[in-house]
């Protein structure tokens, strides 16, 4: 008869893992570790067996300690017990894990009239530039808002009346003390995250 105490033991990357079986056997059987189904598994630099005889003497505790495990380690296991009336084995599966990873990424300069990294900041400009760039931007995005494929310029594209002109008048005109408002207050935040 064969135990395994924990079919599935995980070992962080670097550290060394003890995996064990607890056999039974009459006659004394012959007792080993594979690597899955591959060769006898020996005392080595990498690994560590030990059998310890229990009380009664048909008892045995099989302990495989692996040495600073790594990612070749990771999977199956078995140990073996055979004696001459038959042969029994138990799978013990070794899951690797290993340490969260970190990105450095490029640092902010805080320095703001020097460009390190390619990060700067140009807070020179006036609130009556600001308003200028955006209401040319938002006038370029109501010229892309009516529909220029159309022959018939009072249809959308799909053949209804297009009153785009009416409702970009009424509802989408650029409001340039928000907008302004909208930017210093970007502007107050990237200074903000820069100087923190």
């Amino acid at each position: 008869m064969l135990t395994i105490p924990h079919q599935l033991v995980g070992a962080p990357e670097g550290f060394n893992v003890t995996i064990e079986c607890l056999t039974e056997a009459h006659p004394t059987s012959l007792n080993y570790w594979t690597r899955g189904e591959g060769p006898i598994i020996h005392d080595s630099g990498k690994f560590k067996v030990e059998s310890s005889i229990g009380v009664p003497a048909y008892k045995t505790h099989m302990k495989l300690t692996i040495i600073n495990v790594s990612s070749s380690d990771d999977g199956i296991y078995k140990c073996v017990a055979k004696n001459p009336r038959g042969e029994t084995d138990g799978i013990i599966r070794l899951y690797v894990s290993y340490p969260p990873t970190t990105i450095q990424y490029g640092t902010f300069n805080t320095d703001l009239n020097r460009m390190d990294n390619g990060y700067s900041a140009d807070l020179s400009r006036s609130e009556k530039n600001f308003k200028s760039q955006i209401n040319e931007i938002t006038l370029s995005e109501q010229k892309s808002l009516v529909d220029k494929t159309n022959d018939n310029e009072s249809d959308d594209i799909f053949g209804k009346p297009d009153h785009s002109k009416e409702i970009l008048n009424d509802c989408c005109r650029p409001k340039p003390n928000l907008i302004a408002l909208s930017i210093l207050s970007m502007t107050l935040d990237l200074i903000y995250l820069l100087l923190n």
